[in-house]
Parts: structure tokens; sequence; C-alpha cells
């Protein structure tokens, strides 16, 4: 009979045996006494919490109809009991653990504070955000100071710093400052309805004639469906547009090289001595005539024609 607790903890059914000596399921052994069993699950919702086991030798022990639903009632108290105590536990367990956890997250939120204010010291773009009538909030990234060249940043009206000084027209600037007016402090449908209009690029020229190149970004700051603030992000790619078109005119170079080696050495010194030869011959005709003769222009034109059909040939697109 060791396996009916595992039986009725797997079937969550009630397992109730009047006299064991009567039933195949259980092995008896010489010597082993007649028992009575009654065994009940504990179950709260599906989920098993326990088994109860009741069992006597048949000669003391007589389980009636009253038993069953005894144990029965009893096991729904267990149940609640067991529940009661757990929840008691965790009710304990987590009015010791509170202050700890109230200083825990108050040094969390101290760091987090401070790991903020340290990223936006040392990040290396700018970033502030508009609050309402379009004004600077006063904590904003300290590289702002290096792309505009001023400390006159907080509490300051947000088009007065990107645009006093650009190369933008009044009228790109008036739908920007009216884009983000109407914005700031409205539904957050709206920056849906004027997205478009907020710059994503300028040029700003600065006092002694340098210009620089600022990417901006737009990301609004949304609390219960209304845009509380609008955030934007300023990235000097000065450098990186210069480099850029240095890089095209290497890429070019490069592309150039790679087509000179595709092909087999020996089929691009035909092609290079052909060429040479056709635009000799070109050279030659044109000295060789001072007026207009169409014979002349249709060899020039043949020549030059064949040259470029060559370089078609061997892939040479430039």
């Amino acid at each position: 009979g060791q396996g009916v607790l595992g039986k009725v903890a797997e079937t969550k059914e009630v397992v109730f045996v009047p006299n064991t000596a009567n039933e195949k399921s259980f092995e008896q052994k010489e010597g082993d006494v007649p028992k009575a069993l009654l065994c009940v699950p504990l179950v709260d919702k599906d989920i098993l919490v326990g088994v109860i086991n009741l069992s006597g030798e048949v000669k003391k022990v007589a389980f009636a109809d009253s038993d069953y639903e005894f144990v029965s009632s009893v096991s729904s108290s267990l149940v609640t009991t067991i529940k009661s105590l757990r929840m008691r536990e965790v009710i304990e367990e987590q009015n010791r653990n509170l202050e700890k956890k109230v200083e825990e997250r108050t040094a969390a939120l101290a760091q987090k504070n401070r790991d903020i204010a340290s990223m936006m010291s040392n990040m290396h773009q700018g970033l502030f955000t508009i609050v309402n009538r379009g004004l600077i909030h006063p904590e904003y990234a300290t590289y702002l100071e290096a792309i505009f060249e001023t400390k006159r940043i907080a509490e300051r009206n947000f088009s007065d710093l990107l645009f006093s000084n650009t190369a933008l027209s009044v009228d790109a600037v008036d739908q920007c400052v009216t884009a983000v007016d109407a914005i700031v402090g409205e539904d957050e449908m709206m920056y849906d309805f004027n997205s478009h209009c907020l710059l994503k690029e300028m040029i700003l020229k600065m006092e002694d004639g340098r210009e620089k190149i600022l990417e901006l970004d737009w990301d609004p700051i949304i609390a219960n469906g209304t845009i509380e603030k609008l955030m934007v992000t300023v990235r000097d790619v000065t450098e990186l547009r210069a480099l850029e078109r240095e890089a095209e005119g290497q890429k070019r170079e490069l592309e150039i090289i790679g087509q000179i080696l595709a092909i087999e050495a020996r089929k691009f010194k035909e092609f290079i001595d052909t060429a040479v030869k056709y635009i000799a011959e070109c050279r030659s005709l044109i000295e060789e005539h001072q007026s207009k003769d169409l014979t002349v222009i249709a060899s020039l034109f043949r020549n030059m024609h064949t040259v470029k059909g060559n370089a078609r040939t061997y892939g040479l697109t430039h």
C-alpha cells in the first residue's frame, strides 16, 4: 500500500479501501495485518497542497460515510489554513524587508540619477527638452554648449538657440516653430500630424564664418496621452559629411582599380594599346584638317565609339 499516496497525489482523487486484503492492487505479505484505508488529496484550484492518509487495522477501524464527509471537510479547512499560513509568512517577510527594500530602492534611485547626470555630462551629442512656451528645460546634455559654443541654453527659447544664426529660410523656421507650438502640451496624435514639419538637418553659421552641419531628431515625451515635452537630439555631423565626400572620391578610385584588376592582364594590355592607337589616330585627324569634313568627323566618332564599346565589354564603367 505504499503507492497509494503517489496515486492520490497524481490523480487528485479520493481512495477508500475498506479492507486491503480484498484489493488486488495491494500486496499482502505473510503476517501482514489487513487494514482499512482512507486517503484524501488536499487540492486548491487544481493545485495539490498535500494528502491526508488515514489507516488502521480492520478489526479496530471501520470507516463510515460520515468519516469520508468529515475528512473532506477537514481537507478543505487544512487547505485554507495552509494558504493562510503561507500568506502570513509572506506578509511577515515583506514587513521585515520593507524598510530594507525602501533603503535599497532609494539608493538605486540616487545611483540612477547620478548615472543620468553623468551620461548627460559626458555624452558627445546635444540633448535637450522643450517645455511649454517653447522654453528649454534646465537639464540638458553638456555637449550642447560645445555644439552651439554658448552656455546660455537653459530657460532659453529653442528657436533662438537653433535658428538665430542659420542658413534656413524664414518659411522653414516659421513652419518648425509653429509645429512645436502645436505639439507640446497637446494630445499625442498632434505629433503625428505635425512631425513632418520638424527640421531634420540645418546649417549653423558661427561668428567667425565657420559653418556646422547639424542633424536633429525630435521625440515626444508622453504622459496620460498628452505630450508633456519634446526631446531634441542634436548631432554635429560637419566632419562626418567631409569624410563622406572624401570617401566617395576614394570609393570611385577603388572601383576603377577593382574593375582593372578583374580583367586578365593580357586583355587589359590589348585594351590599352587599342585605345591609345585610336586616340592617337583621332588627334592626327584633327591636326591634319583645318576645316569641317564629314568623313573625318565620322572617323572620329567611329574610333571613340570603338574605345567606348571595348570599355563596356570589359566592364570599365568609369
